[in-house]
């Protein structure tokens, strides 16, 4: 499958009566830059990533997706509002510094499609609509018919972290249940601002991989 046609947007799946997933593939991602960007600083600004983001540097991280022919986001509408997203794209447009741990371990990026974010906003949880925005980009990468593998990556905090709310909830259960590992082996360094942090430091990610 190739070509910006190809997938054009359109509605998929009915997961409530006003739920509607639509996705959108490279060039047509410019569009929905400002609102991702609105999203992905809202939700993150959560633990356990505690982003302190900007639009600015939202816009820079989101235009890469528009310039990868076979990079999609699909998203999800309540009505005209946009309550939840997932990007994806070949991991060997990720940074050199994401691909590291994979060449230190003989694993070749090519095989594999990466994950870049799952964002739900709160009231939206646990009703099946992250699982379902999973299953479409799992099934988008395996249509492309390159990729063995699924990839995501996401802050390494420590268990007893003084800074983990008590009310907060893991997605690691999501994570399982679509057949997802972690790979304590595979990590890499991201740098951003955290809330209460003057300057940006350095972040342990660490992978979770699928078999597609």
């Amino acid at each position: 499958m190739s070509g910006v046609d190809t997938l054009q947007p359109q509605s998929n799946f009915d997961i409530t009566a006003s739920i509607e997933l639509i996705s959108y593939r490279g060039a047509q991602i410019r569009s929905l830059i400002p609102e991702l960007a609105k999203l992905r600083i809202e939700i993150f600004k959560e633990y356990p990533f505690l982003y302190d983001g900007s639009e600015e540097n939202e816009y820079r991280y989101l235009n890469k997706f528009t310039e990868v022919e076979d990079a999609v986001a699909i998203l999800a509408f309540d009505g005209k509002v946009i309550i939840g997203a997932i990007t994806g794209l070949p991991f060997v447009y990720e940074d050199s510094d994401s691909k590291r741990p994979f060449l230190e371990h003989s694993l070749d990026p090519e095989k594999y499609f990466y994950l870049s974010e799952l964002i739900l906003k709160k009231a939206y949880r646990g009703r099946g609509i992250g699982r379902r925005l999973f299953d479409l980009c799992e099934e988008y990468a395996f249509r492309l018919r390159r990729f063995s593998y699924a990839c995501f990556c996401t802050v390494n905090r420590a268990t007893n972290d003084p800074k983990r709310p008590l009310d907060y909830k893991s997605p690691q259960h999501l994570w399982n249940k679509k057949g997802y590992k972690p790979h304590p082996e595979l990590t890499c360094d991201f740098v951003w601002k955290e809330v209460g942090e003057s300057v940006p430091s350095s972040k342990e990610m660490v992978f979770w991989i699928k078999r597609l």
